[in-house]
């Protein structure tokens, strides 16, 4: 997550770095830890094991609890404009993402397509529990030379 998308903070720092997990099982030498201006905010839940959390902590992580088993669209989002981050930017996390959109708090899509065909056993990049369905608009379209497409989309 990031807050102000590309242009951060008034005060010209960069923005945090928010990674949601219920768990805490980052590695405490991460370059998420060790390579950044601004603490990066690890978004866990309660039952997290302490002495994972303390570990983040001392590495110098913001470590937030946001949730007792899980963290849900509703926490996670409470805990960020606590802290005044209003704005979110998430990047990957089909099972997340599928939450924030269940929950209908999603308004654009930055989707990228690459000219390659990927075989596997990948599925949608949103995963939820329930179907549904968002109607979106194309806001942006660039076409790289090498056939590389990204895209904007809006909520209508």
């Amino acid at each position: 997550f990031h807050e102000r998308g590309i242009g951060g903070h008034p005060d010209g720092a960069p923005p945090p770095i928010a990674v949601v997990t219920a768990s805490a099982a980052i590695e405490p030498g991460a370059r998420l830890l060790t390579d950044t201006q601004v603490p990066p905010l690890i978004i866990t839940t309660a039952t997290a094991p302490a002495d994972r959390k303390q570990r983040l902590a001392d590495a110098g992580a913001e470590v937030i609890e946001a949730g007792d088993i899980v963290v849900t669209p509703s926490g996670l989002l409470r805990v960020l404009a606590e802290r005044g981050l209003l704005r979110v930017l998430t990047e990957g996390g089909p099972h997340l993402f599928g939450e924030l959109l269940e929950a209908d708090v999603v308004d654009e899509l930055c989707l990228t397509t690459a000219p390659l065909l990927v075989g596997g056993a990948a599925r949608r990049i949103s995963l939820s529990a329930h179907e549904f369905r968002i109607r979106m608009t194309r806001a942006h379209v660039l076409l790289d030379d090498d056939g590389t497409m990204l895209t904007r989309w809006a909520r209508r």
